[in-house]
């Protein structure tokens, strides 16, 4: 089971790297290094040079043909092996929770929410020209990669741009969120008149985080000041109703 809320990992989803090109932006700055180099080096132009060299050789027209194409076959080779060895070390990065994985259960639909791929089913077939994954007769499609750390800090800036909002526009929806934890902390014996009303705003947070775990999960700041101005109107009418 995630440790992310569905609220959270739509959001990671977004701010993730697409799988298509996920083995070189991971890869180890060394190996990237050996891929820029491998790419420097032209099939085209070793074929180009094979075809000339052979054209003068003394040889018979297979000899010929596999002097001309050796060379970029060569380089081809190359490309290949390297590209499936950093593939597999994004295989492996996965596995170990270096990386983690969102994308969406095929066949998506709009409301599809985004989901976290575990680890367990990359013992599947990737298709890294579609940024998909087929395992244990699933298909996961449009997926994109976080390393933890990456995950951590656009949370915090989820939740810090969530805070700005909230103190620049009051997020009207939380009056109602507030309205429903004091009716039903109420029914239950829980708002104690005898206590001030700071004193309950600890159980109000909790209560909207038990009830709306999407929309209010913990990297979402609930502060004393965004719950104060719709909780202290309802506490003190029912503190002055409680002394009639």
């Amino acid at each position: 089971m995630s440790k992310y809320s569905t609220q959270e990992i739509n959001h990671l989803w977004k701010h993730g790297y697409p799988m298509q090109n996920s083995w070189l932006t991971f890869a180890h700055p060394d190996l990237k290094t050996q891929w820029d180099v491998a790419q420097e080096n032209s099939a085209a132009n070793a074929l180009n040079d094979g075809v000339e060299a052979a054209s003068n050789a003394d040889l018979s027209t297979l000899g010929k043909m596999t002097m001309a194409f050796s060379g970029a076959q060569d380089i081809l080779a190359e490309r290949g092996k390297l590209e499936k060895r950093l593939k597999a070390n994004i295989l492996n990065y996965i596995k170990k929770g270096y990386l983690h994985v969102f994308g969406y259960e095929a066949p998506r639909k709009v409301a599809s929410p985004a989901i976290e791929v575990p680890a367990p089913y990359w013992n599947g077939k990737p298709d890294w020209g579609k940024g998909c994954l087929e395992s244990q007769s699933l298909q996961f499609v449009e997926i994109r990669f976080m390393t933890p750390k990456m995950c951590e800090q656009a949370l915090e800036r989820a939740a810090k741009t969530a805070s700005l909002d909230l103190r620049s526009s009051g997020r009207p929806s939380i009056k109602s969120d507030v309205k429903a934890a004091f009716q039903a902390l109420k029914q239950q014996g829980k708002i104690d008149v005898n206590l001030s009303g700071k004193a309950h705003i600890d159980l109000i947070r909790e209560h909207m985080r038990t009830k709306n775990p999407d929309k209010y999960p913990e990297s979402y700041k609930l502060g004393y000041e965004g719950i104060r101005p719709h909780f202290m109107p309802l506490f003190k009418e029912l503190v002055k109703n409680s002394k009639q």
